[in-house]
């Protein structure tokens, strides 16, 4: 309560005593002090929902990737399929259930270690290098421990999905060419 309504209520008031006016300003003071209590703990709320969305919910080019190698691994072809662009989406939904089951993954997937890196993003396109860390008989086979490839992933509707396209095309850039352009 104000210094000035406190006076006008104790004139107001014959016969209140300081004591009764002391404790009616503070009684009016915490009616109000909650005002600043509540919007603190919507502001936060606020900030946690924000952050939520930022941290866990927002499509990211690594979250694509994880996903796709995830469903790659449990042979799960729908949402592989989801992974894609909108053509190779529509191409794959083509295809019969015979020619999909040749694209299987090859058994011993499950015990498959990679790690998605960041990304590098250039507005609605982004490359994401994916590190496959090779057993120690495929690594002895092929005289490598790690194969790195970068797949390159494009925004459609707001999701980032896997151009195989342009994925190819940045492959065969990465191997010398072979010719293409």
């Amino acid at each position: 309560m104000s210094l000035k309504k406190v006076y006008h209520t104790a004139h107001k008031t014959p016969g209140l005593e300081v004591g009764q006016l002391a404790k009616l300003a503070a009684t009016k003071g915490k009616r109000t002090s909650w005002i600043p209590i509540v919007a603190v703990v919507l502001a936060a709320a606020v900030v946690a929902a924000v952050a939520t969305w930022y941290f866990l919910l927002r499509p990211t080019p690594e979250k694509t990737m994880a996903k796709y190698v995830k469903a790659t691994i449990a042979g799960d072809q729908q949402a592989v399929i989801a992974c894609f662009d909108s053509r190779t989406r529509t191409a794959l939904q083509k295809l019969g259930a015979q020619q999909m089951q040749m694209m299987a993954p090859p058994a011993g997937l499950a015990d498959l270690k990679y790690t998605v890196g960041k990304a590098k993003i250039n507005g609605a396109r982004a490359e994401v290098p994916l590190t496959i860390s090779l057993s120690q008989a495929q690594a002895k086979t092929a005289g490598l421990s790690n194969v790195t490839v970068t797949y390159v992933l494009v925004k459609e509707d707001g999701t980032w999905v896997i151009d195989i396209s342009q994925t190819a095309q940045a492959m065969f850039r990465g191997m010398g060419g072979f010719g293409v352009r």
